[in-house]
């Protein structure tokens, strides 16, 4: 099938002396300076998951054009103001579940249900089959209907100022409200005796609304021919997903005794929620959502140099790109576990008597307090990309080295940029005849941030063929 991306109508004038730029219609708007880290300021426009895996996709492939309003316009000779508001709100698209890249396979549209898994009891297995045979529900925890974002009040607004005694530098001011473009894990809690024993509860995908987005940047030239790109962004009230079994299991009511429903709940989300509600506390049937927010904290900067003459090629062309991530007033796993996924199910429960790994665990080798969100957490990125040009018969070759490295800590999920110790390393050639034909092959190869990397085992070799006109 095909779909059209970009399709909007523009109107180029002058307000008096004002120069002034107006679009309406499907169209990407990229503010910031990130390059290749994201959960930066460029936060506009969804991210195609899916069209950035086809081999010989570029960065710019991967941002979805949305329906919107946008406007630009030339205040003075070194000051310029942009704003957008979008017209209809779109979530992200992930991998579809079964896919090669695919990591959770009950988020995409169509997938699910989810099948928890773990050590049950003779009596405990017993009622679920009969449930299940009754059409109860059994072992399955089925889907219900995402609940999406509203396409109001979602706009923004960036100053950009040229400063020319700041060695020609340009600052940038932005504001953004926005509703959540990816899609988080929340539940429907076992109602009990209302349903039976044997009852299972439900999941949705929701995406939250109104997070607030303010962010400065800063675009020059060092001294030594660097190009330098740097962004500070602060989002207000931020979903953190909750540990996908937390959820689970609070919807499932365990204790962590089977043999004791009183018992202290499995699930942390569960004890959480029952503290919230106090003496009122009434869990059965309740629509929990599975993520509190927090005020989240980005800092990135983009440092690019172009060398000539180097390893027989005209020009060596690196980009290099560093960010770091803060969660504010994060509390300690003890009182709430966010991120990792429930691959590993989930790490001890505090009791009383101590912290103590459930019966019921989907893994319980990996009982631990590892792998989960975590306030700060950084890592970089490097491309360097060699320019060979007309090697034969007018054709250009370019041999390109990407490296990616998250050095320290877990960032927020879903969607987070960092995740300790994963490496990277992409190896490719592009080949170019007159600008029109381009061919790609290369490798991937993904390892280290054992055992909570699940793209381990996921290198792939990619090829492509494209034809410009």
């Amino acid at each position: 099938g095909g779909e059209i991306l970009d399709a909007y109508v523009f109107s180029d004038w002058y307000f008096g002396n004002i120069p002034v730029s107006l679009r309406y219609g499907k169209q990407v708007v990229s503010w910031g300076e990130s390059t290749f880290i994201q959960g930066g300021i460029n936060t506009i426009n969804p991210v195609d998951v899916q069209a950035f895996r086809a081999p010989g996709s570029e960065l710019k492939d991967a941002l979805l054009p949305v329906e919107m309003f946008y406007m630009s316009a030339g205040v003075t000779e070194n000051v310029s103001v942009e704003a957008f508001v979008q017209a209809k709100w779109e979530p992200v698209r992930p991998d579809d579940c079964g896919t090669f890249f695919s990591t959770i396979d009950f988020v995409a549209d169509g997938c699910g249900p989810i099948w928890p898994a773990g050590d049950v009891s003779e009596a405990q297995s017993q009622i679920l089959d009969a449930a299940d045979s009754l059409g109860l529900g059994g072992y399955a925890i089925n889907r219900l209907a995402d609940v999406e974002a509203d396409s109001k009040d979602q706009f923004g607004v960036a100053v950009r100022w040229y400063v020319p005694e700041l060695n020609d530098s340009e600052l940038g001011f932005y504001y953004i409200k926005y509703n959540s473009r990816l899609p988080y894990v929340s539940g429907v809690l076992n109602d009990g005796p209302a349903r039976g024993p044997g009852y299972f509860p439900e999941y949705f995908m929701e995406y939250p609304e109104n997070i607030d987005l303010y962010g400065i940047s800063i675009n020059t030239t060092t001294p030594g021919g660097w190009s330098l790109g740097a962004e500070y962004s602060f989002r207000e009230d931020v979903p953190l997903q909750w540990n996908a079994f937390e959820l689970i299991y609070a919807g499932l009511q365990l204790p962590t005794n089977p043999n004791d429903p009183n018992s202290t709940p499995v699930s942390l989300l569960q004890q959480q929620r029952q503290k919230e509600l106090g003496a009122d506390f009434d869990i059965n049937g309740l629509r929990a959502s599975g993520y509190d927010r927090y005020n989240v904290s980005q800092f990135q900067f983009t440092l690019i140099k172009f060398f000539d003459q180097v390893m027989g090629a005209s020009r060596l062309s690196l980009i290099n790109e560093v960010g770091m991530t803060w969660v504010h007033d994060l509390p300690g796993y003890d009182e709430a576990r966010y991120g990792r996924s429930g691959t590993f199910g989930v790490g001890p429960v505090p009791t009383p008597a101590g912290d103590i790994c459930p019966q019921l665990n989907l893994n319980p080798d990996y009982c631990e307090n590892e792998g989960y969100t975590t306030d700060f957490s950084w890592g970089y990125r490097t491309r360097l990309v060699w320019d060979y040009p007309n090697v034969f018969a007018g054709v250009n070759l370019l041999p390109q080295l990407a490296w990616s490295h998250d050095v320290e800590g877990y960032s927020p999920q879903p969607g987070g940029a960092f995740n300790e110790g994963s490496k990277a390393l992409g190896l490719s050639v592009q080949a170019v005849y007159q600008n029109k034909i381009t061919g790609n092959i290369g490798y991937t190869n993904f390892f280290g941030g054992k055992p909570y990397n699940e793209l381990t085992d996921r290198d792939f070799v990619s090829a492509s063929v494209s034809y410009s006109f």
